[in-house]
């Protein structure tokens, strides 16, 4: 395991948060498509929570996911 990952645990239950529309008041998985700020003409509607993990940082945890996109590439 690489050391700048987080535990299992915590990464586990980010993907189930992710999956549970009632626990985050959204629905991660699926939403009306919107431009990714740093290629607008990219379009995400959705992270796929599978390939959501955490990354240790002193006192943050930013998380990376893969997102499906409305694009031809399918995901980004």
């Amino acid at each position: 395991m690489v050391a700048n990952v987080m535990s299992d645990a915590q990464i586990e239950k980010l993907q189930a948060a992710l999956i549970d529309e009632e626990a985050c008041k959204f629905n991660f998985a699926s939403f009306e498509a919107i431009p990714l700020p740093l290629d607008p003409e990219v379009r995400i509607k959705g992270i796929i929570p599978e390939t959501a993990s955490l990354f240790k940082v002193t006192d943050i945890a930013p998380f990376w996911a893969t997102r499906s996109t409305v694009s031809t590439c399918g995901f980004y």
